[in-house]
């Protein structure tokens, strides 16, 4: 490997993924406000044909995605002199694959659902397309230290995908709509993206299909499609299995811990370059991960904590009192994983940057075989909470496998901080329940800013070290 094959995040690291980390925050949080909304301005019938269309295109998107995000990211890092090869043959992949996925995932679908429905879940592969596209475009930037666009695009193209959806609705539009405007704006940052690349990095391309697409790319691409899916799969088997109302009170109970865990897992794609460049210069990868695994668990537990004592409240604050009578059970239900999952992230870039993906592409299935196997029958015979619990254990077991398999390890004198910080963020949490609902709210948003506050300091007093060995 040459010296300088990860220059581009050899300097300004911190600044680079602060960045993209802010990035992802505000997009986030713009589409969380954004179904908050919608899930006030439409019934519940509507909000399920909504849930539908968008979790066909989470779905056809990480399947799709074939391992394309993560290996150009890793790849790229590695050898930017081939980054336009790696990504042209990227778009060849995903193509083939979002196409197969979406054709198959449509056809299976038209056997359970109605023709509302069936139109928004086109428009959800529709959408896979132009975001899959953008995806490979912005992992390609990221490879090579390249995150202005990235950090730019993405909030700029949320905000002008609300601004246009809620005009439309406002004149009558439907979820139908809402999911149309979609495909609009992916498709014009999808364009916007592959710009950006061509005049940035465009070199002479190199056929080398055994490097990009061998076993750690095949691994990567399960992997990567078991984690993104993550509450997803459960969803979707809400939305084959029980009716559209069954299926907006456990689409709108997801929401907010999807966005949680959505905005820890942007937070570990954007490390993937960083921790392939521990990797490259012999740096204790292991340490760094988890470190910001523990610092993650003592910022995030308090508030998951509070969400799960007081779903009752958090629900009819965001939603309104009554109107989605189910939800509140499954939200104290699923609010561990926005534990879980984030870690799940950590654990699997750590180990698709020290090329085990085929590692953790056999535990990361096992564990998804697992839960659709209890949750089918499981949600056929209880209903929704069924589903909502059989993906709590199997994502418990399946994170404590993944991190054990990925090395983490918190160094000895973060353990005090980790226990410490933990049991206070419980503590707070637990107290947090008794208050009014958005004094609450505030009390655990500042615990948890003061933890974070605390690892980032604590992080300063400890560099990471040189390791003596890299598998």
């Amino acid at each position: 490997m040459t010296s300088n094959a990860s220059t581009g995040w050899s300097e300004g690291a911190v600044s680079k993924v602060s960045r993209l980390v802010s990035a992802r925050l505000v997009t986030q949080a713009i589409g969380f406000a954004w179904f908050l909304l919608l899930a006030r301005l439409f019934d519940r019938s509507e909000m399920g044909i909504l849930a539908a269309g968008l979790v066909t295109f989470a779905l056809v998107a990480v399947v799709g995605d074939a391992g394309t995000s993560w290996s150009l990211a890793r790849e790229v890092t590695a050898e930017p002199s081939r980054a336009w090869a790696f990504y042209r043959d990227a778009i060849r992949l995903r193509l083939l694959a979002t196409g197969v996925i979406g054709v198959a995932a449509l056809t299976m679908s038209s056997f359970f659902v109605d023709s509302n429905m069936l139109a928004a879940m086109a428009l959800g592969v529709a959408v896979a397309v132009a975001s899959g596209m953008t995806e490979s475009a912005v992992s390609t930037l990221r490879g090579l230290g390249i995150v202005r666009f990235e950090s730019i695009a993405l909030p700029a193209e949320r905000l002008g995908f609300v601004a246009i959806a809620a005009l439309l609705v406002g004149l009558g539009g439907g979820p139908l709509t809402v999911m149309g405007v979609y495909v609009l704006t992916n498709t014009v940052t999808a364009v916007a993206a592959a710009l950006t690349l061509g005049r940035s990095h465009r070199v002479a391309t190199i056929d080398d299909y055994s490097r990009l697409w061998g076993p750690e790319t095949r691994g990567s691409g399960l992997a990567f499609a078991v984690l993104a899916l993550g509450p997803r799969v459960n969803l979707l088997i809400v939305v084959l299995l029980l009716s559209g109302v069954e299926v907006a009170d456990y689409s709108v109970a997801s929401r907010p811990i999807e966005q949680l865990s959505l905005a820890a897992i942007g937070f570990s794609s954007s490390m993937l370059p960083l921790f392939r460049d521990d990797v490259i210069n012999n740096r204790d990868l292991s340490s760094r991960a988890g470190f910001l695994a523990a610092g993650f668990v003592t910022t995030s537990l308090g508030a998951v904590v509070w969400v799960a004592l007081s779903s009752e409240a958090v629900i009819d604050l965001m939603y309104g009192a009554g109107r989605y009578p189910t939800s509140p059970n499954l939200l104290a239900i699923l609010a561990p994983v926005a534990i879980t999952w984030p870690l799940r992230g950590l654990a699997s870039m750590t180990m698709v940057a020290s090329s085990r993906a085929v590692a953790l592409a056999r535990v990361s299935a096992a564990g998804l075989l697992v839960n659709v196997a209890f949750a089918w029958p499981l949600t056929a015979w209880v209903g929704v909470e069924g589903a909502a619990a059989t993906l709590v254990l199997s994502d418990l077991v399946t994170v404590v496998v993944l991190v054990a398999a990925s090395g983490m390890r918190v160094p000895a004198a973060r353990c005090a901080l980790l226990l410490v910080g933990g049991g206070l963020a419980f503590v707070v949490g637990a107290a947090a329940s008794l208050l009014p609902v958005v004094f609450a709210a505030g009390v655990v948003a500042v615990m948890s800013v003061a933890m974070a506050g605390a690892w980032v300091l604590s992080s300063r007093s400890a560099p990471v070290a040189p390791q003596m060995s890299v598998s």
